[in-house]
């Protein structure tokens, strides 16, 4: 495994290993980024929380108990954890921090929603409310936590949030199929496409994630405790 020698790691709070991939592009960081995949931990966590603050800040939480239970390889690591949902304006808000099982807690579909589900059911909130009442914004809220080890505890230092918005408003109907989520009905401000018709890269620029990253990414060039960390 990489960076096991140098003291320093990066880990995204995540199993998936192409979202590792995404935040080490966007970050611009030259060491692989670790996932909980590669570290060998299974975490499972509900996203109970209030806002995204609550769930992203409850995601490194759970990722640092488990690393000083099996005492890592490194001395210092940064952990990063994230929560992003769309908030509709019409709605009040909507879904915001229940996006992802919109549908269910609505109590429209029984388990796990498809995002079919979930578009489905927004569009059939807004039925009715002309365009320029349809705005909406994308959100997402990244919690970093650094972690000191020495052999006998972890230190919990630097918790820092950093919060992402792309601001648009949402189409009458469906439009494109790449993306997932609320993708294909999300025309960001400024843009003819919907997030679901633009190529991968150019919704990268310009998302609400790459935003919030592109934030980490200032803070931890700005900080001389941290900059060992991208190279």
């Amino acid at each position: 495994m990489e960076n096991q020698h140098e003291g320093k790691a990066i880990v995204v709070a995540t199993a998936n290993s192409h979202k590792g991939i995404e935040v080490s592009q966007l970050l611009g960081c030259r060491k692989r980024i670790l996932t909980l995949k590669d570290l060998g931990l299974s975490i499972c966590w509900t996203e109970d929380g209030l806002t995204f603050q609550e769930n992203a800040i409850k995601k490194v939480l759970c990722v640092a108990d488990a690393l000083a239970k099996k005492q890592p390889l490194w001395r210092q690591i940064l952990v990063l954890g994230d929560d992003s949902g769309l908030e509709v304006d019409a709605l009040g808000g909507e879904p915001g921090v229940y996006s992802a099982r919109f549908a269910e807690i609505k109590g429209v579909c029984k388990g796990r929603p498809t995002d079919a589900d979930n578009n489905a059911l927004l569009l059939k909130l807004l039925d009715g409310v002309p365009w320029e009442k349809r705005t909406a914004r994308f959100v997402c809220v990244i919690a970093l936590l650094a972690l000191e080890f020495n052999d006998t505890q972890c230190a919990r230092q630097a918790l820092k949030l950093f919060t992402g918005t792309c601001h648009g408003k949402i189409c009458f109907e469906p439009r494109g199929v790449n993306g997932f989520g609320y993708d294909s009905l999300f025309q960001p401000e400024g843009y003819e496409l919907t997030f679901g018709e633009m190529p991968a890269e150019e919704k990268n620029r310009i998302s609400h994630r790459a935003r919030a990253i592109e934030q980490v990414r200032q803070y931890l060039h700005s900080n001389p405790e941290f900059q060992q960390f991208m190279y």
